[in-house]
């Protein structure tokens, strides 16, 4: 029997012995089963030339949670509602936005056609939605510094604002974190002295920000039109999600259909881009709203299924954030026909170029964040938050010593396109190959980082079934939700929804679980720095504040049910005081 060592503050809670991890692995591997924790299999196994039989397995996940800095966890959920109102201003400063994408259009085809679109909207005066949904996630990573003193900091690696993905399952393998911990492990509470599992409620916060989307877009139809102007009977309004063909990641995608469905009652349905181009239209009648042809059951209560209208009322993008999710020119017209609609877009063109890494560099520049931002302590908590970036286009100051240091000490950086998804960026000699062959015009297409050194732990991988102990690194992505104009003069909603925290093997640069590199896994929140070993009792309230969407959808049902119990509790009384009168004779 093999005993595994404790004392190491990265494994606060770990399996005491080669039994128990066994015991843990088929726990695991049930739980998954029963709650969604899955991801279909890579190819599937094909039944003909034009169906294929999914296979599913279970997403590959950490065995337990991983510790985190507790004060380091909070300043992250803090940050995002910043970002929020951040990515939303950008968005919608056109000329700042495209002057800062310049350099890189050039040499980048795929930005290049993305900036096309938006120009040919903003231009034309076609943009007829001013709401905007943003759905971002912004992603960190502890960072010890070069010498490895001192307290580990969360440091920014990117903001993605298209498809930010694995909300529901992060949510799902927080569940399975709290039943392992407390039924295998035997911890009776999920906090203590010296720890905390937080709740993650991202599920439901996606699905709140899509409903309240999808409301806000009714709310605008019966202001616009008369009830003498209804739209075409048994079009029904639903909330469009844009999917990949070949989509791998799908239980993410159908566990929040699932909620937005039965917490708040709205439809979804999914489509790809291809399909928008073939099947589409725009009612030009009305306000260029977005109407997709598509088989439904019949409303009739029949179980023949038929061809109807569904009526865009947000479009959801889990898809359209590579080239290779545009293969032909009908993807780009889709795509085009969903920027040019009513439909509230999440997010919009302007807000996925708003999430490019050129503008994360340009952000980095002196008095840009004090363009967007007034407050003085919100500028300062996102730009402490910032490694090194720099732009390498020739008019950007320094980019000529930020390439010659890469050169020389390549272990120190990381060279990024504008890409989303994993996979694409270049460390150590491929750094130096590439800068080397690139002319300098074709270098403004990239930016240099610094790279993040986070400090790692052994953690337990649960992969294909098996477990696996191996030294960690880990990444913190915080979802904000956004719902309002982009001047921030109106907002409906700005939130920080949930976390998902992601785990790979330190020797491993990228992070991307979808593209395999990492296993998705559970923040538990430790003491740190000041707070070593034991957490206050000001975390314990501080992280109340982080279960918004719970919060909102309590209190929404709280009131529904509390009205319904108070007006069945006022006829009660007064049914109970005409008895009352009756009997003592006030009554006749």
């Amino acid at each position: 029997m093999r005993t595994y060592d404790k004392t190491d503050v990265a494994l606060p809670l770990a399996p005491r012995n080669e039994e128990e991890t066994t015991v843990l692995l088929q726990e695991a591997l049930g739980m998954a089963a029963t709650t969604g924790l899955l991801m279909r299999s890579a190819g599937g196994s094909r039944t003909d030339s034009a169906h294929v039989k999914p296979a599913f397995c279970h997403a590959p996940v950490c065995l337990l949670p991983n510790a985190l800095p507790v004060q380091e966890y909070v300043k992250a959920r803090r940050l995002a509602t910043i970002w929020n109102l951040l990515v939303a201003r950008i968005a919608h400063d056109g000329p700042w936005l495209l002057q800062t994408l310049a350099s890189v259009l050039p040499h980048d085809e795929f930005t290049r056609r993305l900036v096309e679109i938006f120009q040919a909207i903003n231009g034309a005066g076609r943009d007829v939605q001013k709401i905007q949904l943003g759905i971002t996630r912004s992603d960190y990573m502890l960072h010890a510094g070069e010498s490895g003193s001192g307290s580990p900091e969360l440091k920014q690696v990117e903001i993605n604002t298209i498809a930010a993905s694995f909300g529901c399952l992060s949510t799902q393998v927080t569940r399975l974190h709290q039943y392992l911990v407390q039924k295998v492990l035997g911890h009776s509470r999920l906090s203590s002295k010296s720890f905390i599992l937080p709740h993650n409620e991202t599920m439901r916060g996606l699905a709140h920000g899509l409903a309240a989307a999808h409301k806000e877009y009714l709310r605008q139809e019966s202001v616009m039109f008369k009830p003498s102007q209804p739209s075409r009977p048994g079009r029904r309004p639903c909330v469009l999600m844009l999917v990949q063909a070949d989509e791998r990641n799908i239980n993410d995608q159908k566990l929040l259909e699932i909620c937005l469905w039965e917490e708040f009652g709205v439809l979804l349905h999914r489509a790809t881009l291809l399909e928008v181009a073939r099947n589409a239209h725009l009612d030009l009648q009305r306000r260029q709203n977005l109407l997709l042809v598509s088989p439904l059951i019949s409303d009739t209560g029949e179980e023949d299924v038929q061809e109807a209208e569904v009526e865009v009322t947000v479009a959801y993008f889990r898809a359209g954030y590579d080239p290779s999710d545009y293969s032909s020119e009908g993807e780009w017209k889709g795509r085009e026909l969903i920027e040019m609609s009513a439909a509230i877009k999440c997010p919009s063109i302007s807000h996925h170029l708003a999430g490019t890494k050129k503008v994360q560099e340009a952000l980095c520049r002196p008095g840009v964040l004090e363009r967007f931002l007034k407050d003085a302590e919100d500028v300062d908590a996102i730009r402490n938050c910032f490694v090194g970036l720099y732009g390498l286009d020739p008019e950007c100051e320094g980019a000529t010593a930020a390439v010659a240091a890469a050169c020389n000490s390549p272990q120190h950086f990381v060279l990024k396109p504008q890409r989303e998804g994993g996979g694409h960026n270049l460390y150590d000699q491929d750094l130096v190959e590439a800068l080397s062959q690139m002319t300098a015009e074709e270098r403004a297409a990239y930016i240099l980082m610094e790279k993040i050194r986070p400090p790692p732990f052994e953690a337990f991988f649960l992969r294909d079934c098996s477990v696996l102990r191996g030294l960690a690194v880990l990444e913190l992505g915080v979802y904000g939700v956004y719902l309002g104009d982009g001047e921030g003069k109106r907002v409906i909603l700005n939130e920080s929804v949930g976390h998902l925290l992601r785990t790979k093997l330190a020797s491993s640069h990228e992070g991307g679980v979808a593209a395999g590199f990492a296993v998705l896994s559970s923040p538990l929140l430790v003491g740190g720095g000041e707070d070593s070993g034991i957490l206050s009792k000001k975390y314990f309230s501080t992280l109340r504040e982080f279960t918004m969407s719970a919060r909102v959808w309590r209190r929404q049902r709280f009131w529904k049910i509390g009205a319904t119990g108070i007006a069945f509790w006022g006829v009660g009384l007064f049914l109970t005081y005409i008895a009352v009168s009756k009997r003592s004779g006030k009554l006749q």
